[in-house]
């Protein structure tokens, strides 16, 4: 009877263990570490991040609770982007669509020419654009035909990172990962990158437009970009007329989001392990 009792003390207390083990991969899995870019999926009311350090997607709610959404099969996954019911992620060489219900990668496609992939953008054609900081080059991906339509080189295009599409313009804005780092752009139509405004910063990653548009304000939404050299946040009014810093400083600021619901600026904080949120006010 007392060898019976010892075995079940042993099994109850394996099971214990197994289970506060499984719960600690849970919560680390999904925290954040390294994270790079971040995206509101409106459908689930959640943000997701990618996880450079951790290989992995992290999902929060709108309260900051961090659960795991993807927690393999990811090399260094960075921009994120939403298109239809997948989320695309630049993967390393790699462009993967993950499933929004699941958190299954449904495909992956390889980009040809690739080294580290960084940001991506998709135009309302399905046409998908993505930076790469290595290979100083802008791929441009139709997830339609699921091919890869056009490679992008220019003496300009020193360590691209960041992407943000301005539709007004039909064009696309990316930062440089550079000192003195300009704001280029690439003209959808002539397919030309040309200097958009050049600035006195260094390490610009994130950049995002602000697309609501107040009384007064012209067609243009304001721009937003990251530096982490200066660890600022600045800002390009709708006039697009000048630069001006925001007050905070940020540690390793990178892919920058603006969340319309609540009117904020969402930030991950790479080195800091965190996501910083800025109100807006216009």
């Amino acid at each position: 009877m007392k060898k019976l009792r010892n075995i079940i003390l042993i099994l109850i207390l394996a099971a214990l263990i197994f289970f506060l083990l499984r719960e600690f991969v849970f919560q680390s899995k999904g925290q954040l570490k390294g994270p790079e870019s971040i995206v509101y999926d409106s459908v689930n009311d959640r943000f997701l991040i990618s996880n450079t350090g951790s290989g992995t997607i992290a999902a929060m709610d709108k309260d900051g609770k961090i659960t795991p959404f993807v927690s393999e099969g990811l090399k260094s996954p960075k921009g994120l982007k939403i298109g239809d019911v997948y989320l695309y992620v630049a993967d390393a060489s790699q462009l993967r669509a993950i499933d929004l219900k699941t958190g299954a990668i449904s495909e992956t496609y390889s980009i040809e020419g690739a080294r580290n992939l960084n940001d991506i953008e998709i135009d309302e054609n399905g046409i998908i654009y993505l930076t790469d900081t290595e290979a100083n080059a802008l791929f441009i991906y139709d997830k339609n035909t699921r091919q890869l339509v056009d490679t992008i080189t220019d003496p300009l295009l020193a360590s691209p990172n960041g992407i943000a599409y301005d539709r007004s313009s039909y064009r696309m804005l990316i930062t440089c990962f550079t000192d003195n780092a300009p704001i280029l752009q690439y003209d959808m139509r002539d397919k030309k990158i040309s200097i958009f405004r050049s600035t006195l910063y260094n390490q610009l990653d994130g950049i995002t437009i602000v697309e609501e548009h107040g009384e007064g304000e012209e067609e243009h939404g304001a721009i937003y970009f990251t530096s982490w050299g200066e660890q600022k946040i600045y800002r390009i009014p709708p006039e697009q007329n000048q630069i001006i810093p925001l007050e905070t400083e940020y540690i390793t600021p990178a892919d920058l989001i603006y969340h319309s619901p609540t009117k904020e600026l969402l930030i991950p904080l790479q080195k800091a392990d965190e996501i910083s949120r800025l109100k807006i006010i216009k």
